[in-house]
């Protein structure tokens, strides 16, 4: 395995202006000559592999194909920049192109690590991956088609990656019919501003994504999973605390499998969207669900279910509201509800008493965004959003005999009629229920 410079290759009168960063030169075959020459001097098929390092300064790159090579930058004083307008097919370093830089391939790899690889608005895309053991890190992408394409990443990690900019900053796909990616870590990756979608993750199994965070999408920040004509789902992956920020739709999930989100953080979304988590024929766990910065009641969780009996949902201990007519999908465990959409819509409610009737409605208490009871235009009680645990799993209430202490109250909706339990000052459980009016 040889490591040499991309400076051996470049001719030394161009160097003096890439290192001054005034570069105007496609210096794109240099590239390629040393990818050849950190294989042994082999252009098409398997190499033995090499790395190439790049140190600081400007270079102009169109394309180049990097199968079985490494290029290594000196970090942000490393920047590669389009020269030319091309397409977001057109990778400016493609693990999928051999040394010869044009011919394609579906089984090499290669990849980048410690550089500025910038597409510069002109429509080519960032950086493409292949195959298994890439593990590409610290990465600024930018103003590309799409920043990072990992294709079949098996065994892989791609970390401390910044998306900015770009169609759609990560991006995982198949090119053989039937193959899937597995066992690869996406972490602390941030896809900012991009077009379209923060991440696009289809084809992938068994992986993880830690503590990214997609903001400001055109279209959605987290898409993962989409029909496509191989049939083959994503499943098995898990979100563990990866947030969203901004507009774009925080998270979808078509198709997906056994998927675990985990603490996910939705902030400030556009006040246009109620879904703030769409599960579209999907089956998995949702838990410790938080969403700081979104307005009180805002509608968080939908389902979507094409076919009898695909969706299946457990939520963990979050705080959330759900659309209508899903909890048949939904095993809920913990402090969660669909709040606002059951305590209002111009329900009524009959009171203990015979001539005795109530309207609820979610408003401020305290500060705080609550349950309120109102008679004549009258409140007559108030329950606190926060601080007032509700339980419920698919309809069966959690003993509030063993969940309550003094001066807590849980309410609940099941069917036409909203239930209280909670214990006095004594430690004594109270109940009353109250039924809807026709």
């Amino acid at each position: 395995m040889a490591s040499i410079s991309v400076l051996d290759f470049i001719p030394a009168a161009l160097v003096p202006d890439i290192r001054s960063g005034t570069s105007t030169v496609d210096v794109s075959i240099y590239f390629q000559q040393a990818a050849v020459a950190a294989n042994n001097n082999q252009t098409n098929g398997a190499g033995p592999g090499g790395t190439v390092f790049v140190p600081t300064g400007l270079y102009r790159v169109d394309q180049v194909g990097i199968r079985d090579t490494v290029f290594v930058g000196e970090g942000n004083g490393t920047i590669i920049r389009a020269l030319t307008a091309g397409s977001d097919e057109q990778f400016m370093f493609d693990a999928m192109l051999d040394r010869d830089g044009t011919t394609p391939n579906t089984a090499g790899g290669g990849w980048c690590r410690n550089m500025v690889i910038d597409a510069n608005g002109l429509g080519r895309s960032c950086l493409r991956t292949y195959g298994g053991g890439v593990d590409a890190h610290d990465l600024k992408l930018l103003k590309g088609g799409y920043g990072l394409s990992a294709g079949l990443p098996i065994w892989a990690r791609f970390s401390n990656i910044y998306a900015n900019a770009c169609g759609t900053g990560f991006h995982t796909f198949h090119a053989v019919p039937g193959d899937t990616g597995t066992s690869t870590l996406f972490s602390s990756c941030w896809a900012d501003s991009c077009t379209e979608y923060g991440f696009q993750i289809l084809q992938l199994t068994y992986s993880n994504f830690v503590n990214c965070v997609a903001q400001n999408s055109g279209q959605v920040n987290f898409r993962i999973g989409d029909p496509d004509t191989n049939g083959v789902v994503v499943h098995s992956l898990q979100f563990i605390g990866c947030a969203t920020e901004g507009p774009g739709v925080p998270f979808e999930l078509h198709r997906a499998r056994n998927f675990s989100l985990i603490s996910p953080r939705i902030i400030m979304p556009a006040s246009t969207i109620v879904d703030l988590v769409l599960l579209d024929d999907a089956q998995g766990t949702i838990a410790e669900y938080s969403t700081p910065g979104v307005a009180p009641g805002q509608r968080h969780l939908n389902v979507v279910n094409h076919a009898a009996g695909q969706a299946s949902i457990l939520v963990l201990n979050s705080a959330i509201t759900y659309a209508p007519g899903i909890e048949p999908y939904l095993t809920i465990v913990g402090p969660t509800s669909r709040f606002k959409d059951l305590m209002t819509d111009g329900i009524r409610w009959h009171g203990p008493l015979p001539a005795e009737e109530f309207s609820s409605a979610v408003a401020p208490i305290d500060g705080y965004t609550g349950l309120t009871l109102t008679s004549d235009g009258q409140r007559v009680a108030a329950f606190r959003r926060i601080g007032t645990p509700i339980f419920r799993t698919n309809g069966s209430i959690i003993d509030p005999s063993n969940s309550l202490t003094p001066g807590e109250v849980s309410f609940w909706i099941a069917g036409t009629t909203l239930s209280f339990a909670g214990k006095d000052e004594n430690n004594v459980l109270r109940t009353f229920e109250l039924t809807a009016i026709p």
